[in-house]
């Protein structure tokens, strides 16, 4: 079964080469893996240049396709059209050497199905903490002297 791996990014190259890493490792592995970069800088195509990673097809998108879903629907448009599953990442994924195996494997167990998911193993457990917020702004002032005044608040806050 052919399939496409798409990966929306913005300005997070290290943790994209860390999931790359992770696809070079699957079991079965996309024909294609298309890195969509809505980052108005060139600092993931340069760490993408200096790894080697032949099945990834990068596009930087302009800005009036930037922001996950505007991405997503761009690769979509660039995808092989052989491709008869489409697969999308997060780019600070680091999947598990099976993923996409098992992945491929709900549809031809299911060959009807239009969807499948993956679920996160380690996810992180949030807890709540007391955090402490200090604002302090300086307002200077024109004049024939300089006058600069601080004004400080601090507040315990729940998060």
């Amino acid at each position: 079964m052919r399939f496409s791996l798409i990966i929306c990014t913005y300005k997070r190259p290290a943790p994209l080469l860390r999931l790359l890493d992770s696809v070079g490792k699957q079991e079965a592995k996309p024909d294609e893996i298309l890195i969509i970069d809505g980052s108005p800088d060139s600092n993931t195509l340069k760490a993408l240049e200096k790894e080697n990673y032949p099945l990834v097809k990068y596009f930087q998108v302009k800005e009036k396709d930037r922001g996950l879903t505007r991405q997503r629907n761009f690769g979509i448009r660039q995808l092989n059209i052989r491709s008869e599953v489409v697969c999308f990442l997060d780019d600070d994924v680091v999947l598990e050497k099976s993923y996409f195996e098992n992945l491929l494997e709900t549809y031809y167990k299911k060959p009807d199905a239009v969807g499948v998911g993956g679920y996160i193993l380690n996810e992180v457990k949030w807890e709540k903490k007391k955090i402490r917020l200090r604002i302090e702004s300086l307002k200077l002032m024109d004049g024939p002297e300089t006058l600069a005044a601080g004004i400080c608040c601090e507040r315990n806050l729940d998060y």
